[in-house]
């Protein structure tokens, strides 16, 4: 985190093997990714009423109507 010059209170965390205590802990998801499958971080944050911010490409508009499936799941365009 001090390399990527993040705020003290971020917390890159790496590759997790159970997301279960990561979800229980998380106050929002964000899944900026470019491209992505289904994602099934996206739809475990969603199971667990995660609020999520995740970019509008394709696995994930496939599982997401913006801001109706959930009432705290929103996607975004990408910015490229």
């Amino acid at each position: 985190a001090r390399a990527a010059r993040a705020a003290p209170n971020v917390h890159l965390q790496g590759p997790v093997r159970g997301l279960d205590d990561v979800l229980a802990a998380a106050d929002v998801l964000t899944l900026p990714s470019l491209w992505e499958g289904m994602s099934l971080t996206l739809l475990e944050a969603m199971a667990r009423g995660v609020p999520v911010v995740a970019t509008a490409i394709d696995g994930n508009v496939d599982a997401v109507e913006d801001g109706a499936s959930g009432p705290k799941t929103y996607l975004c365009r990408c910015g490229i």
